[in-house]
């Protein structure tokens, strides 16, 4: 590598990856604005380039055999060296003309340096520094300026005239030329104010001055690392400087949509965290998860913003919301390693190496944890790495035990080896026409094609530490968008996954159990019976009395809008428009079974045959029944009782009130009950119902309804605003039955007419 930095260090980029050369030793002439560098490799010459490291081309390719060192005059802008294998000293013009051999002879040159008329050089032999003419016409005796020096190697020459000013220099006469990060003056021949801005993390703007972040590139971590680079072969530029100093780092994914990457740690420090993918810094990590967990594998649905994980030493895999909350688990696995999902298809695939390690295997679930199936169990051993193929449909895995890179269906058919050549391949992935994957061993990433293995290529190479995950940041890898969760949580109370055939599978923590259609979490220790429904407090209530627009439980729970909004019905039964579920037979029965109305739509009722009335919802009745004081239409309206259709008032009975609007007569007990039995709504008037008194054993309702007083702490509210149910007096032992009631050892309370009947009515 050649390599560039500012002097405090920031800003550091390679300007070339040189694979089939050994560059050793480098020089700078900032005045002419080239770089020299020795190649010390099987064939060695001496080179230059621009600053910025393009253009490279040889001056030095014959005479010569093992250059040691090379310097600058920056009298001359001439270029000398040393080779220790030919003992003599070389010079040619900046440009690569006008060569000759200074001096000849000498026992093991070293290192070099010019200072004004002389040349300097150390001799390791020797072990001396020596001074003599920089002219190959003055060959007088070099002169010893020190001796005894053991183990010499180099020197410089520490002087101003060593380092001249320029003051032409764009980049010092601008500032940095403007530019946000590296700047580097073109060669004074092309033009003395030409320049160009160049970026070490991410890439240059439209400007030419400004770095923007890179939007795609490969992210790996290692040991103590998280490190990035770019997808181009030939661009060096990093997409962030590497997050050092972590302890046990493992896996990696990222959230494009909101810049995030996240990764794992393993113990000692074991978590789950997350910084930005921008710009990203140690100080900007944030933790998601740190307690009781031992992460591996991390795979990320950006869909529904969920973290899952591997989890060996707890034998698991798991699942949560991006802000750490609705931990659920998945499955249960013997040594889980590797985690890959699709979302868009409701799948998860995960290796299970086995109690022993040996025997691995692929599985494929939904993202729920159910409809398990080992995939792939024959010829594996470890299997560490997976990736998906999101346009292909393809899976991919690495084998680190049998060295081998395949590829299959994601039903596990059609298995091809597509490199058997690796060391230690660990973490894979895919985008576009490649795969890409590290090696343990090798300490390093590659690149191959996807189809064929073909072409492989070292991206990375000899990393301080062995890389472990491996991720492409890129858009094209979180496409789909689609998601059954998204709406109402997918009718589910707590954590909602993908499932298959586009539809939403419900997880519960560990203490609770799935019920009510699998969408709704109870107490792992309640039970009801099949055809009931659970509630939360653990009451059990009719499944039929669900979604009925009334709170039947007490808590609402069978009312919960997520499991309403996917409330399904038996093939018996009719799902009105609320969720509500009722027989079929009360479709178009001219009743509102359903609360809303949605039961009487689009019905073909026939018309009325002769001798019946009409009612206004349709419904056929004895004209008999017309006017006779009973709301035998049954519709809001009492369109068989109006004043206007009964002119000649029925006169009620002893003990009974006659309706404002309507030819019906109500018994006392009806008035404030919360109930239209006029069908006007006047038994409900809330002037009179302020004022009125509720009868004995009655408890009043904030509405001004009054219930008998049995139905108070019954579980039930019957209020409707929860005022006969209050939970801090209900549940208290010191509670003591409303009005003239008996309050039994249990709590219940019963008419003190039941006592002593010889009936266990408590």
């Amino acid at each position: 590598y050649l390599e560039v930095c500012w002097l405090d260090g920031k800003h550091r980029k390679v300007l070339a990856k040189i694979t089939t050369d050994s560059p050793r030793e480098l020089a700078v002439n900032p005045i002419k604005r080239y770089l020299y560098w020795i190649d010390y490799g099987q064939h060695p010459r001496i080179g230059k380039s621009r600053l910025d490291g393009s253009q490279w081309q040889p001056i030095v390719t014959s005479g010569i055999s093992n250059p040691r060192d090379l310097t600058i005059d920056m009298n001359t802008h001439d270029v000398y060296w040393v080779d220790s294998k030919l003992d003599n000293i070389q010079k040619i013009s900046y440009g690569g003309g006008s060569r000759q051999i200074i001096r000849r002879n000498l026992p093991n040159p070293m290192g070099i340096a010019v200072h004004m008329d002389d040349v300097y050089w150390v001799d390791r032999n020797l072990n001396v520094v020596f001074k003599a003419s920089k002219t190959a016409e003055n060959m007088t005796t070099p002169i010893k300026v020190r001796t005894n020096l053991q183990r010499l190697r180099d020197i410089s020459i520490f002087d101003i005239n060593t380092q001249p000013k320029d003051t032409t220099n764009p980049c010092f006469k601008l500032g940095n030329g403007r530019c946000e990060q590296l700047c580097f003056a073109y060669p004074i021949e092309m033009s003395s104010s030409n320049y160009k801005c160049d970026c070490a993390t991410g890439s240059l703007a439209s400007d030419g001055r400004r770095c923007e972040f890179l939007n795609e590139y490969l992210v790996f971590t290692t040991r103590t690392e998280i490190r990035a680079i770019n997808l181009l072969l030939r661009e060096y530029t990093q997409p962030f400087t590497p997050i050092t100093n972590l302890t046990n780092v493992v896996g990696i994914d990222f959230d494009y949509a909101d810049n995030k990457l996240l990764f794992t740690q393993i113990r000692p420090f074991s978590r789950i965290a997350w910084m930005p993918s921008t710009n990203p810094t140690g100080d900007s990590i944030k933790n998601i998860l740190e307690k009781n967990i031992n992460p591996e594998g991390i795979a990320y649905d950006w869909t529904q913003k969920k973290i899952y994980w591997t989890d060996s030493s707890n034998h698991s895999i798991y699942a949560m919301n991006l802000n750490g909350s609705e931990l659920v688990m998945i499955a249960r696995v013997e040594r889980p390693r590797a985690i890959v999902i699709d979302p868009c298809n409701g799948t998860l695939f995960y290796t299970d190496w086995g109690k022993f390690g040996t025997h691995g295997k692929i599985i494929r679930t939904t993202m729920a944890g159910s409809l398990k199936r080992v995939i792939v169990d024959k010829n594996l051993a470890q299997p560490s790495g997976l990736a998906l193929d999101y346009d292909d449909h393809m899976l991919y895995w690495t084998d680190a035990v049998r060295e081998k890179i395949e590829r299959s269906d994601i039903n596990g058919q059609n298995r091809v080896v597509l490199i058997a050549a690796t060391i230690y391949p660990f973490s894979i992935t895919v985008l576009g026409k490649y795969i890409y994957w590290t090696d343990l061993q090798l300490r390093g990433v590659y690149r191959a094609e996807k189809y064929t293995g073909a072409n492989m290529i070292e991206m990375v190479k000899r990393l301080d530490d062995s890389p472990r995950d491996i991720q492409v940041f890129s858009a094209k890898r979180q496409i789909c968008s689609v998601n059954p969760c998204q709406i109402n949580n997918g009718g589910c109370a707590q954590s909602c996954h993908p499932g298959m055939n586009g539809t939403a599978e419900c997880k519960c923590d560990d203490n609770s159990k799935l019920v009510n259609e699998g969408r709704m979490c109870v107490s792992k220790n309640l039970s009801c019976d099949l055809n009931k429904f659970y509630c939360k407090n653990g009451k059990c209530i009719s499944r039929m009395w669900a979604c009925d627009g009334e709170d039947d439980c007490g808590d609402k729970s069978d009312e919960d809008p997520n499991y309403c909004s996917f409330h399904s019905c038996s093939p018996n039964e009719f799902r009105c428009a609320n969720g509500r579920c009722i027989f079929k037979s009360w479709k178009c029965d001219h009743e509102n079974d359903c609360k809303d109305e949605s039961d009487e739509q689009d019905c073909n009722y026939p018309p009325c045959a002769e001798g019946e009335f009409t009612c206004a919802n349709r419904r056929c009745i004895p004209q008999s029944q017309v006017c006779n004081g009973v709301n035998d239409c049954k519709d809001n309206i009492t369109s068989d009782e109006t004043h206007e259709m009964c002119p000649n008032n029925t006169t009620c009975p002893p003990n009974h009130l006659k309706c404002e609007k309507t030819n019906i007569c109500v018994e006392p007990y009806w008035l404030c009950d919360g109930d239209n039995d006029c069908g006007d709504n006047s038994d409900e008037n809330p002037l009179h119902c302020s004022r009125r008194t509720c009868p004995p054993n009655s408890f009043r309702c904030p509405s001004q309804r009054c219930i008998p007083a049995t139905w108070y702490c019954d579980g039930d509210d019957d209020c409707g605003d929860g005022a006969d149910e209050p939970p801090e007096y209900c549940k208290s032992e010191g509670r003591t039955c409303f009005g003239d009631l008996f309050t039994c050892d249990n709590g219940n309370c019963i008419p003190r007419i039941y006592i002593c009947d010889g009936d266990n009515d408590c």
